[in-house]
């Protein structure tokens, strides 16, 4: 089991590239896997790089139409770069995938 990281560079950078190796060897056993496109889009955008994380969002949802993690995180990399309208069905999906509890409605 990796150990806690301790230093803000180098092990983040590590275990960013383990758990994206990780997640490559699983789309190579299982193309159809919604979970490992979702975390492979979620560790790219974590490293800035959000172009190459939109294909995996969108496999995802391909996969798996209802997602709500791969939503999010479509939104999130369409709106870094830079297509703030094409990010706006995949929020909006956000209410209704996951619901705001009753009384937490915003005003």
């Amino acid at each position: 089991m990796p150990r806690p990281v301790t230093t803000m560079h180098g092990s983040w950078e590590r275990h960013f590239d383990e758990a994206q190796c990780e997640s490559e060897a699983l789309l190579r056993a299982d193309p159809d896997f919604a979970d490992a496109h979702e975390l492979l889009g979620d560790l790219l955008m974590a490293q800035g790089q959000a172009s190459v994380a939109i294909p995996h969002y969108r496999e995802a949802l391909r996969i798996e139409p209802e997602f709500g993690g791969a939503d999010l995180g479509l939104g999130s990399a369409l709106v870094a770069v830079g297509d703030a309208a094409g990010a706006v069905p995949h929020l909006q999906n956000l209410s209704r995938e996951w619901p705001v509890p009753e009384g937490h409605e915003m005003a």
